[in-house]
């Protein structure tokens, strides 16, 4: 019984040591809000094409990196998406925290959406949304006042120090437009343009050593709850 609480005691410290260091030594972390550079994006059947090629980090925006930190005001690239999306390999936005011998900030897409199974935009609410067509990423919501056209997205990002990941939206606004005007415009035109805006959650991925470290401190804690039963019985 000593043994296994010395156990414990000893590696539940080292273990969180351990992967507090991994998130200290700079993996990218934080917040990124991104605006679109005053400029729009367009998006058909098969495309998303920002213009200009630019985004702006907003407020808040809270990212800090090996490669130096982003902060509001900073600009980047954003790539445009042609479907199939390229998921898994092509970079989709790219920041230069500015570091002296620092690197790029590269944001790689591993997911985008789902849109909605609802393609009735008539019925649409803030709540309970629409795809203008079957299969898009996107997802229509509002009233008869306003609508936002929302993309859900994951995907990594990584620098000299580590990986992470990272999950948010980009939203465009149409004021004075339904969902159903606003699948209507698509319908007609074959395309919709509008602002953007977008913001991004960064958590750094724990090293495999302090998780393995992490596992071993949680089966001591089950043996020693074990025998404590055992002996309470």
């Amino acid at each position: 019984m000593k043994i296994v609480s010395r156990f414990v005691s000893g590696v539940l410290p080292l273990a969180a040591a351990v992967l507090m260091a991994g998130s200290a030594q700079g993996a990218p972390i934080g917040i990124l809000s991104v605006d679109s550079c005053a400029g729009t994006v367009r998006v058909d059947a098969t495309s998303i094409d920002f213009t200009p090629q630019c985004v702006q980090a907003g407020s808040p925006t809270t990212i800090t990196s090996t490669f130096g930190n982003i902060i509001t005001g900073d600009q980047g690239t954003i790539n445009d998406l042609v479907g199939p999306l390229p998921l898994g390999g092509v970079p989709f936005m790219i920041f230069d925290p500015g570091a002296p011998g620092g690197g790029l900030l590269t944001f790689i897409l591993t997911s985008v959406g789902p849109g909605s199974a609802n393609t009735n935009c008539a019925t649409a609410t803030p709540s309970n949304g629409c795809s203008v067509i079957a299969g898009s990423p996107f997802i229509l919501t509002g009233n008869a006042a306003s609508t936002t056209a929302r993309l859900e997205i994951a995907g990594t990002v990584s620098d000299s120090s580590g990986l992470s990941t990272f999950v948010g939206s980009f939203s465009a606004p149409f004021a004075g437009q339904s969902p159903a005007q606003v699948a209507a415009m698509f319908a007609s035109a074959g395309s919709i343009t509008s602002t953007f805006s977008g913001q991004l959650i960064l958590t750094a991925v724990p090293e495999p050593g302090g998780l393995a470290l992490m596992g071993l401190g949680l089966l001591g804690v089950g043996l020693v709850s074990r025998r404590r039963f055992k002996a309470s019985a």
